[in-house]
């Protein structure tokens, strides 16, 4: 979880058995952590270790919705989260690329979006 947080996979702590789908109290998991971030390559390193991307937090968002919301500068982080893991997210853009990328990886791992947060095309 710690290594999501700041936007990276970490391929040796996966290597090592870190429980890719382990939740905190708020039912988020590092992929939706990561989701956030909107970086296929990282998305990708933890659906390919096993990242359930159909899981739902306790508010009953996926990773799709995490990274839809900060996709549009709302990121689902709350206030009450330290600064720095708020830094860095994108402005809304539905056409950036790496937007597109990480979207199309949770789609075909099997997360739908329980809120639309992105504009229209």
């Amino acid at each position: 979880m710690a290594s999501a947080v700041t936007g990276m996979a970490d391929e040796d702590l996966l290597k090592a058995g870190a429980e890719v789908n382990a939740a905190n109290d708020e039912g988020m998991t590092a992929l939706m952590l990561l989701a956030q971030r909107g970086d296929p390559d990282e998305i990708g390193t933890l659906l390919k270790a096993g990242a359930d991307a159909r899981m739902k937090d306790s508010e009953g968002r996926t990773a799709l919705d995490y990274l839809n919301a900060a996709n549009c500068g709302s990121p689902v982080v709350r206030e009450k989260d330290p600064r720095w893991m708020t830094v860095g997210y994108s402005v809304c853009n539905v056409l950036h690329d790496n937007y597109q990328k990480s979207k199309k990886l949770l789609i075909d791992a099997g997360a739908k979006e329980t809120r639309i947060a992105t504009p229209s095309q």
